[in-house]
Parts: structure tokens; sequence; C-alpha cells
């Protein structure tokens, strides 16, 4: 084979790969791809999400660094930090945020809402694309909490395409992991909280939640819109573009 040949060869596997990333065809489909401001709005839109939802969920990642988006599959485990009650499923993460729950509080830069007793492993129902980014701080959260915890962020978060809601996220684990320092009246109540979760997922429903007033809006946008692989598919084919900014 010649150089020219063996460099129109190269080129055009390239330009393979670079359309397969980008329309979720057969290739690296599986790499993170820097989200572009119109890459972003096509997935708000396909799972109708409103602008003031969006807008708080970019403000939720820092302006140091860039939103990605992955096509990811199902099976694929994450973490979600929690109390007694279960999170939403919608912000996960790949690893845990801290080894106590005001680190995870902090790194999370958590809703006063969740106290982040528990972590629990969950893994993808299905196939999805996810939003990737570095969390932002988070004073107003800080400023709610009575004990004024600080909430920095700084670890890694994840957008799930819905959570447990339309089952985008399952949780496999018949009990939460293991328990915080605890009294033996929060004992009693964490006791109680699994029991009935235990219950529910008998009869086949998703556990309890104690969801933040931001969670809440990206759910009630899922009852009526359920997004699909095609549905995002158009999202990724701007994902090398002009990047969002976090602004």
């Amino acid at each position: 084979m010649d150089r020219s040949e063996y460099i129109r060869q190269n080129v055009e596997q390239f330009h393979n790969n670079t359309a397969a990333s980008r329309y979720q065809q057969p290739g690296v489909t599986d790499q993170s791809a820097k989200l572009s401001n119109a890459g972003f709005n096509k997935l708000m839109d396909s799972r109708g999400i409103s602008q003031e939802a969006r807008s708080d969920l970019k403000n939720s990642f820092s302006s140091n660094s860039r939103m990605e988006v992955r096509h990811a599959h199902a099976g694929e485990r994450f973490v979600t930090t929690h109390g007694i009650e279960s999170s939403s499923g919608v912000f996960v993460a790949k690893e845990s945020l801290g080894n106590t729950p005001a680190d995870r509080i902090n790194n999370g830069a958590l809703p006063y809402t969740n106290n982040a007793e528990f972590e629990t492993t969950v893994e993808l129902g299905r196939d999805q694309n996810l939003i990737i980014g570095e969390i932002a701080p988070q004073s107003k959260f800080s400023m709610m909490d009575p004990e004024q915890q600080p909430r920095e962020g700084g670890a890694i978060q994840v957008v799930t395409d819905g959570g447990y809601q339309n089952g985008a996220v399952i949780n496999r684990d018949a009990k939460f992991p293991a328990v915080i320092e605890q009294t033996e009246e929060k004992s009693e109540s964490k006791d109680s909280a699994v029991q009935q979760e235990d219950m529910q997922m008998e009869k086949g429903k998703a556990p309890m939640e104690n969801r933040s007033d931001f969670e809440e809006s990206f759910l009630d946008a899922e009852q009526d819109v359920i997004s699909t692989q095609d549905m995002d598919a158009g999202a990724m084919s701007d994902a090398n573009t002009d990047g969002i900014g976090n602004e």
C-alpha cells in the first residue's frame, strides 16, 4: 500500500468515527464529548424540561469546567447519596462523594433536604444519554441549611434521563448500605423506612423519595415526556460544536 492510500484510509476512518460519535452509530459512541449549547437544548427539549429548570441545571455545573455528554448503556452502575428516603435518581455519581455525610454534602453541594447519611449503588435501566460535569458551589443551599454546612462542590455529577420515575435508573439493593453512626431513635426510623422500601420493591414500585425543588422540576416534566434514544440522537450531532460555556 502506498503512502497516499494509507493516508486516505486513515482520514476516512477518522470521519467515520466522528460521525459514529455524533449520531450513535457503531463506533466510539461511548466516549464523552463536549456538550454544546445547541446539543444541551435539544436534550432538554426532548425531555420536556422548562427554561427555568434547564437554567438551574446549567448553574449546577461549575463554570471552571465544561459539560459533557455520553451515550451510556443499561446496566452501568452509579452511586446515589440520600437520607432515610431515597433520592430521585436524576442526579447520580460514578463514585462516592465522600467518607462522611458532611464530606458528601460539601463535595456534592447537596440540597439542605439531603442529609447524605446513605449511599446506594444503582444501575441504568436502559440506554440513555448522560450529562456529566463538575458540581458548582451552592451557597444558597448552605443559607437554607439550619446548620449552615458548606457546599463547595467539586465532585463530578451525572444527570440521568429521568431517574427512577421512568425507569432510567433501577435500584437493585434490597437494603440501604451501611448506616452512618446514629442514635437508637434514628435506627428505629431507618428500620421502618427499610421495611416500607422492601414492600414497595415487592410491589414493583420505586423507593420512597426525598426530592428537592430542583429535582421536582425534572420529574414533573418526565411524567408526560419519556425520552427515547431516537429523540436524544439529534442532540449528539451537536456534541462536538461550540461549548455551552456554563454561563
